[in-house]
C-alpha cells in the first residue's frame, strides 16, 4: 500500500511541477506586458485610436487575471492531492 501511495505522490508531484512551469511562463508574459504598460506616459497622449489603447489594456488585465486564476487552480490541486494522501495514510495507519 505504501508503494502505491509513493507512486501516486510522485505522479502528482510531477503533474504539479508541469502546471507550475506553465504558470511560470504565463508570469513571464505578464511581467513583460506590465513592463510595456509601465513605459507608457501617465498622461493621455494623442492617440489616433483610443479603442486600440483600451483593447490593449483589457488584454493585459485578462492575462493577469488568467495567471492569478491559474495560481489559484494550482493551489487547489495541491490541497486536494495532499488531503487525499493524508486520508489514505490515516487509513493505512489504522490497519
Amino acid at each position: 500500500m505504501q508503494n502505491k501511495l509513493d507512486e501516486m505522490l510522485a505522479h502528482m508531484a510531477h503533474a504539479h511541477q508541469q502546471v507550475a512551469r506553465v504558470l511560470e511562463a504565463e508570469r513571464e508574459v505578464n511581467v513583460r506586458m506590465a513592463g510595456l504598460i509601465n513605459e507608457m506616459p501617465d498622461l493621455m497622449p494623442q492617440f489616433a485610436d483610443a479603442q486600440g489603447l483600451l483593447d490593449g489594456s483589457a488584454s493585459v488585465n485578462a492575462g493577469i487575471v488568467a495567471y492569478l486564476s491559474g495560481l489559484a487552480d494550482l493551489q487547489e490541486m495541491i490541497a486536494d492531492s495532499i488531503s487525499h494522501l493524508v486520508k489514505e495514510l490515516a487509513v493505512a495507519d489504522e490497519e
